[in-house]
């Protein structure tokens, strides 16, 4: 019987970060996750002051030099998956190594995010504003 993890939507069986996630747990505490999760929010300044910034729910890579359409003064969005947890190099956190990545993923999101498998049945990420 092969591995599966819990997700919102139930068992979801060999996803691609599986392999990563189990890589780090050794190595990046959920404390570590914790304090990395604060580098997410108020984080502008921080994410244009970085050469590299990593989209950790989608898993792609922001250019910290091209303005994105969903910066605030607090926070920058991306552009892909409209979740706001960017977390540049100037943080000191290893966003290149993608044991981190996955396991910050998978501690926050369970199995809901766009690093996951199956992504093309997930529902598109809405911005709801409200007054």
């Amino acid at each position: 019987m092969k591995e599966s993890f819990s997700s919102p939507r139930g068992k979801i069986p060999n996803s691609p970060i599986d392999q990563f996630v189990k890589a780090g747990e050794g190595v990046y505490t959920d404390e570590l996750l914790e304090e990395a999760h604060k580098h997410t929010s108020d984080n502008h300044h921080e994410v244009q002051g970085s050469q590299r910034s990593r989209r950790m729910f989608c898993g792609n890579w922001y250019d910290s030099s091209k303005p994105s359409l969903y910066e605030s003064d607090y926070a920058v969005i991306c552009n892909v998956c409209s979740v706001d947890a960017i977390i540049g190099d100037k943080s000191g956190y290893p966003i290149d190594d993608m044991r981190f990545v996955a396991r910050f993923t998978r501690y926050y999101w369970n199995g809901y995010s766009y690093l996951e498998k199956d992504t093309k049945n997930k529902p598109a990420p809405r911005i709801i504003e409200v007054d």
